[in-house]
């Protein structure tokens, strides 16, 4: 009695089949190793930290704005009632002394559409090379990256 050596044949897949299913394979486990590598990279964490924090601001604001049917003068009035962790009003690569908020808050006006550019910080550097990006949280829940440097105009 002879065995039959059926190693490495799956049924119903061809011989190119298994080579794109090998080849997807190694694909993902480099997207995997890439994206573990960003998400170790300080600059990158601070990102989504600092997006988090102005999540939870942005709640804040709203529910101020709830409760006493007008926007808060400054970030300062969230302070207790609105926001029990005082952390998230600082940017987690904001290295500045002190305890004042670090990020831009532009009160929105009445007819302000949800696009509003509500609050903003400006210290996300991604590399050393590049200048500052500016983080934008808008009144609608979205967010935008921006580098001021490569958004200006040349004047000719």
């Amino acid at each position: 009695m002879e065995l039959e050596n059926n190693t490495g044949n799956l049924p119903g897949c061809s011989r190119p089949m298994k080579g794109c299913m090998v080849t997807i394979g190694i694909a993902l486990v480099g997207l995997m190793a890439l994206l573990f590598y960003a998400s170790r990279m300080p600059a990158v964490r601070g990102i989504v930290l600092c997006r988090d924090n102005m999540t939870q601001i942005g709640a804040a604001i709203g529910r101020y704005h709830d409760v006493n049917e007008a926007y808060p003068a400054d970030l300062l009035a969230l302070k207790k009632e609105y926001i029990k962790d005082q952390s998230i009003l600082r940017c987690p690569l904001d290295k500045s002394p002190g305890n004042a908020p670090s990020y831009s808050y532009h009160k929105p006006t009445p007819g302000s559409r949800g696009h509003f550019a509500m609050l903003e910080c400006d210290r996300h550097r991604i590399s050393k090379d590049i200048p500052p990006y500016k983080l934008i949280f808008r009144k609608d829940g979205t967010f935008e990256m921006k580098n001021p440097v490569l958004q200006r105009k040349t004047k000719k």
